[in-house]
C-alpha cells in the first residue's frame, strides 16, 4: 500500500486482495430483488422517477466511495420509498444493502450497490412494457 494519506478506494483495493471474490451474475441470481420479483408487481411511475433521481444524484458518489454510513442512509431512503409505494422487492434490496453496510462486508456492499442500476433498469422495462 502507498504511504499515508490514502483514499478509501486505495484501502478497498488493498483489502479486496484478501476477500473472496463473487461473480457479479451470481449476485443477481441470489438477489432479494430478482427479476422474477419485479415482473410480478406494477411499478408506480412516481417510484421509478424517485429511483432515477437517486441513481443520477446520490448513487454515483456512493458507488465510488463505498462509505458504510452513507450506504446505510441510502438504504434507509430506499426502505422509506418501498414502504411509501408498497413495493416489497425494493424493500428487500434496501434491507440487504443495509445488512452489508452494517456488517462491513466490502465486497458484498460493492456488488449490491452496483446492482442498483440493474434494479432500476428492470423496473423501467416493467413500466414501459
Amino acid at each position: 500500500m502507498s504511504a499515508k494519506p490514502f483514499s478509501g478506494r486505495d484501502l478497498f483495493d488493498e483489502l479486496a486482495q484478501f476477500l473472496p471474490r463473487q461473480v457479479p451474475g451470481e449476485l443477481l441470481e441470489q438477489s432479494p430483488a430478482s427479476a422474477s420479483d419485479t415482473s410480478i408487481l406494477k411499478v408506480p411511475p412516481e417510484l421509478l422517477a424517485e429511483l432515477r433521481d437517486l441513481l443520477a444524484g446520490e448513487w454515483p458518489a456512493l458507488r465510488d466511495s463505498l462509505a458504510f454510513n452513507e450506504s446505510k442512509a441510502f438504504a434507509m431512503k430506499l426502505e422509506a420509498l418501498a414502504r411509501r409505494w408498497e413495493y416489497p422487492p425494493l424493500n428487500r434490496y434496501a434491507q440487504a444493502l443495509a445488512r452489508h453496510a452494517d456488517s462491513y462486508s466490502v465486497t458484498e456492499l460493492e456488488l449490491h450497490l452496483f446492482e442498483f442500476t440493474s434494479l432500476v433498469e428492470r423496473l423501467e422495462r416493467r413500466v414501459s412494457a
